[in-house]
């Protein structure tokens, strides 16, 4: 990595041209996805322990599988018991006019 002039790290980010040009990047925002779907049908918590709140699911409970009592009315969540993210097509159409970039879309079947 180049060394700035003062010797100090820190002021890299002063002298660094990538850095400098600010105008050629950003701003760029974080997504904080804060809603989950509901519980699949018979995936529900077989316990919840009452020290940590940890829950104990059936297994094979991490199916993707959405019906329509799973929803919350969110336009964007987490599939429970899952890390998946799933979009209404209202987001989905929203993204697609915008040109976002590094997205990619699948259609999810529900159930």
């Amino acid at each position: 990595p180049p060394i700035p002039s003062s010797g100090e790290p820190e002021d890299m980010i002063h002298e660094v041209p990538l850095l400098m040009r600010t105008d050629s990047i950003g701003p760029y925002f974080e997504l904080v996805i804060q809603s989950e779907s509901g519980y699949a049908p018979g995936a529900e918590p077989i316990s919840i322990c009452p020290g940590c709140g940890r829950k104990t699911f059936p297994e094979n409970s991490e199916r993707l599988v959405m019906v329509e009592t799973m929803w919350k009315r969110a336009d964007i969540f987490f599939l429970t018991s899952t890390l998946y993210i799933v979009i209404t097509d209202r987001v989905h159409q929203a993204l697609l006019d915008l040109g976002a970039t590094n997205a990619q879309f699948s259609s999810f079947n529900a159930a």
